[in-house]
């Protein structure tokens, strides 16, 4: 793998694959929903489903064809800290994906025609997520838990302030973000640096740009001064959705490896405590799973399960029941080992797509300002020790950072005050 700096603060990652005849290009852009503010609430989103859609050079109609032409797969996302478009196809056509790619960074129009109809798309999946209530319960618990950050908001806005963003909206946002020192540029797949970096000055850097520095997000985690714990919302459901979210912790934390193995152990796969506890032993969840999501600052740390109304109380005790029992006792030198090798062959196996790599490579610079080294990965796995992961979990999974978020009929949750809720 193979890292640039430009002056003007673009950063190239690239790694070069030999064995597979395609390649990955991703662009990232360092802007997200935490760019926003009360007056362009999912503008983020809009800007990213509006990237194909036409330029001063190509229709909407044209981008998709020259793509669809030559097999070129074509996506993105947008997240709270960062907005990625990717093209993924054969090594031959990549000066077409940074051709097509750079012509919409730099010269997408948003025409008006095309912005309504896009427009009335997102509305219709703010719409959905909205009677999508593990969506609910999960946005509520990113709301709850990074109260008072800035970041606790929306992904994507409500269907009244994405209606109401207009062309010069988004030209304005995409000149004020995305700016040379917040884009990376990730490339995975059958071809050498030097290719990649002449493809690079010809289509992306521009004889204008300023020198400038990188941005980074290569930060202390924050601590959240946490004043609400508990966020119900009232749905049409006999089911209980549930988000359990514990310390913060973010990409870049020195023990995140130990964190990793523990939250694995405590509800992450069918062996873990609290599957086997609450879905095989007694039969009371649909889901049980632990997650986290993280970036640069910050990061939530997610137990998140699905039941029955009637079952749910027992549910939250036996979560309870369970994380008190990790605790007291610790996990055991079996539960490390077994964590150790599922999380070894998931990275393995994840690493067998170019895609995947070009992510991955592109958000450990901008995470960690460190280059992404399977083997140094495994080897930072085989490296944590029995009280290192009883340590990390000991500190992740602190009652006193809780908060949770509940979705269901009816707000009759009586186990909460066995969180001190």
């Amino acid at each position: 793998m193979i890292t640039k700096t430009y002056d003007c603060g673009m950063r190239l990652i690239c790694e070069q694959d030999k064995s597979i005849q395609a390649v990955a290009v991703k662009i990232y852009c360092l802007v997200g929903g935490n760019n926003e503010d009360d007056s362009n609430r999912g503008i983020a989103h809009l800007a990213e489903h509006m990237f194909f859609k036409g330029t001063e050079h190509r229709t909407s109609k044209e981008i998709n064809s020259t793509f669809d032409k030559l097999g070129i797969i074509i996506n993105a996302f947008t997240d709270l800290d960062r907005t990625c478009y990717h093209t993924e196809g054969l090594t031959e056509y990549i000066e077409t994906m940074f051709d097509v790619m750079s012509d919409c960074l730099y010269n997408s129009t948003y025409p008006k025609e095309e912005l309504d109809k896009e427009k009335t798309v997102v509305c219709s999946e703010l719409e959905m997520y909205d009677n999508d209530f593990e969506r609910v319960a999960e946005t509520n618990g990113q709301i709850i838990s990074l109260q008072g950050t800035g970041y606790d908001h929306v992904l994507g806005g409500t269907v009244e302030s994405v209606s109401k963003l207009e062309t010069a909206d988004l030209i304005n946002f995409r000149n004020k973000w995305y700016t040379p020192d917040r884009i990376v540029v990730s490339v995975c797949g059958d071809v050498d640096f030097d290719t990649v970096d002449a493809l690079v000055k010809k289509y992306l850097i521009k004889d204008n740009f300023k020198k400038a520095t990188p941005v980074t997000f290569h930060k202390p985690c924050l601590d959240i001064d946490i004043k609400k714990r508990y966020l119900f919302q009232s749905k049409e459901t006999d089911q209980v959705y549930g988000m359990l979210n514990f310390r913060a912790i973010n990409k870049s934390s020195e023990d995140i490896t130990a964190f990793n193995l523990a939250r694995l152990a405590l509800g992450s796969t069918t062996t873990s405590r609290l599957f086997t506890k609450l879905r095989e032993m007694y039969g009371l969840v649909y889901v049980i799973t632990t997650y986290p999501s993280l970036y640069g600052d910050f990061g939530i740390n997610s137990v998140y399960f699905i039941a029955s109304a009637k079952n749910s109380n027992r549910v939250l005790a036996l979560i309870k029941e369970t994380i008190d029992e990790v605790l007291k006792d610790g996990f055991t030198q079996e539960e490390l080992d077994t964590y150790k090798n599922i999380s070894k062959s998931s990275l393995i196996l994840s690493n067998q797509s170019i895609a995947t790599r070009a992510a991955k490579i592109a958000e450990s610079i901008i995470y960690t300002e460190k280059e992404h080294n399977i083997q140094d990965k495994i080897a930072e796995i085989n490296a944590v020790t029995l009280e290192q992961m009883n340590e990390a979990f000991k500190k992740y999974f602190d009652y006193q950072y809780l908060t949770v978020a509940l979705v269901a009929k009816e707000d009759n949750f009586e186990s909460l005050k066995l969180f001190g809720i």
